[in-house]
């Protein structure tokens, strides 16, 4: 995500009273971490071969607060041992509290933001 284009990155209700731009990055980077991570565990995916990956998952935060999944890159074993991966992160997407929108120049602005998800499952 390119959080130098924009005065104040996208954030959540818990991160709102952080003033530092950096801290208050970091602080919606843990939050959305935490909640798609939470959101994923408790689907209980079922796979057939071990897997430890890390897919690359962009969402994009619309000045309307609205969240879209953009896209999952996962490597083919990956789809393969979890072929409905994507609907799963969509459910999680979904799942997330509100989230504020990114501002620049007193305006709310539509952002990218790239998300490593680290998926390490034994069956």
């Amino acid at each position: 995500m390119d959080t130098t284009s924009v005065d104040t990155p996208p954030s959540f209700e818990a991160c709102n009273s952080i003033i530092d731009k950096e801290e208050k990055t970091n602080c919606f980077r843990n939050i959305i971490h935490k909640e798609i991570s939470s959101s994923l565990e408790k689907q209980h995916i079922k796979v057939k071969k071990k897997v430890d990956e890390t897919i690359q998952v962009v969402i994009t935060i619309h000045a309307d607060h609205k969240i879209t999944l953009k896209s999952v890159e996962a490597s083919e074993h990956m789809i393969q041992q979890i072929p409905n991966l994507k609907k799963m992160i969509e459910k999680s997407i979904d799942d997330l509290p509100k989230i504020y929108a990114a501002i620049k120049r007193g305006i709310p602005v539509t952002t990218e933001y790239t998300l490593p998800i680290r998926i390490k499952l034994d069956r």
